[in-house]
C-alpha cells in the first residue's frame, strides 16, 4: 500500500484574474476541459464537498499542508476560502493552511477576512499588474501595502516568478522534458492528492485535464480514491526510473519530481521569451463572487 499524502490540494472555484503564459488554464491543448475556467459567473466546489473532503482527510489522519486553491485565483472566492480555513483548523491540526495569490484583487476587505484564517498567503505579483501597468515599479511599495492588511497570516513574496509547467512557452522546456524524462516522480505524484473545482481527483498539479479518471469526490470518499487500485498503480509505476514513459502526461512533463524540501531542486521559474503575444498577460475582468451570490454549482457532465 502506498504511504498517506503529505498535501492535500481543493480548488474551490474555477475563477482567475489572468492568462498567464506558463499556467496550464492557458496552454492545456485541449480547450474544452479548460474553457470553463474562463467563464464568468465561476464554477464553484458546493462547500458540502470541500468539508467532507477536509473531514475525510483528517479522519485518514492527515496532518499536512492545507492548499485551498489551485490553478485560480483565491481572492475571487475569498469568503468561503476563510470559512473553509476556519473549518479545517477548528477540525484538525494541519502543518499549514494557505493558498497562492496573484496579488491583484488583494485589498483591505479581502485581507481582513483571510487574515488569521490562513496560516500563510504566497503571493506572486506578477508583471505587467492589473491594467496593463508596470509592475517592477513600485514592487516595494505593493508588497508593503499587502503586508500592512495582513497580522495574523505570513506574507511571502515570490518576485513574480513563473512555474515550468507542460506547454510552458520557455525556451529551454524540451531540455528539461528529455533531462526528467527518465527520473522517478516521488513527490508530486506520490505525495499530493489534489481536487479540483469539479471534484474531479487529479494526478498531480500537472494534470488539469484530468487525464487519469481517478475518480470524484463527489460520489467516493477520499480514502478509496487514494487507495484505489488504479492510483496505487499509477503512483508506483511513477517511483520507479523510467516510470512516466508509460503515461503520455508524464512522458513530456518539464518537473523533476523531486521533494518541494530538496535543496538539491533546481529553481522552478522560468524564462519567458519577450516574443509572446501580449494577449497572454490580459488580466480579465472578472467580477469578485460577492457574499450569498447565485453561482454556477459543480456538476459532472
Amino acid at each position: 500500500m502506498i504511504p498517506m499524502f503529505d498535501e492535500l490540494d481543493i480548488e474551490t472555484a474555477s475563477g482567475c484574474t489572468r492568462a498567464c503564459p506558463t499556467c496550464l488554464r492557458t496552454t492545456y491543448p485541449d480547450r474544452t476541459k479548460t474553457e470553463a475556467r474562463f467563464r464568468s459567473p465561476a464554477v464553484l466546489l458546493p462547500p458540502h464537498v470541500v468539508t467532507r473532503v477536509i473531514d475525510d482527510a483528517i479522519e485518514m489522519g492527515f496532518q499536512g499542508i492545507l492548499t485551498l486553491q489551485l490553478y485560480n485565483e483565491p481572492a475571487l472566492d475569498a469568503v468561503r476560502i476563510a470559512k473553509f480555513a476556519n473549518y479545517a483548523k477548528k477540525r484538525g491540526r494541519f502543518e499549514k493552511v494557505h493558498v497562492f495569490s496573484n496579488g491583484d484583487r488583494l485589498d483591505a476587505s479581502i485581507a481582513a477576512g483571510l487574515d488569521g484564517a490562513l496560516d500563510e498567503i504566497v503571493v506572486a505579483l506578477y508583471a505587467p499588474g492589473p491594467g496593463g501597468r508596470p509592475r517592477i515599479e513600485g514592487r516595494a511599495e505593493r508588497e508593503a501595502e499587502i503586508r500592512s492588511w495582513f497580522h495574523k497570516t505570513r506574507v511571502v513574496f515570490t518576485g513574480g516568478a513563473h512555474e515550468t509547467t507542460h506547454y510552458s512557452p520557455i525556451s529551454d522546456l524540451a531540455s528539461r522534458v528529455a533531462r526528467n524524462r527518465r527520473a522517478p516522480c516521488i513527490f508530486d505524484a506520490q505525495k499530493r492528492m489534489v481536487i479540483d473545482h469539479t471534484g474531479e481527483m487529479l494526478l498531480c498539479g500537472e494534470d488539469i485535464g484530468a487525464e487519469f479518471d481517478l475518480g470524484n469526490v463527489c460520489d467516493t470518499p477520499l480514502r478509496e480514491l487514494w487507495y484505489s487500485k488504479k492510483h496505487q498503480e499509477i503512483v508506483t509505476t511513477l517511483s520507479r526510473a523510467g516510470g512516466r514513459e508509460r503515461y503520455e502526461c508524464c512522458r513530456i512533463c518539464p518537473k523533476d519530481g523531486a521533494r518541494k524540501d530538496d535543496k538539491r531542486r533546481p529553481r522552478a521559474s522560468a524564462s519567458i521569451p519577450s516574443t509572446l503575444p501580449p494577449w497572454l498577460y490580459v488580466v480579465h475582468d472578472l467580477e469578485r463572487v460577492p457574499a450569498g451570490a447565485t453561482v454556477q454549482a459543480a456538476q459532472r457532465g
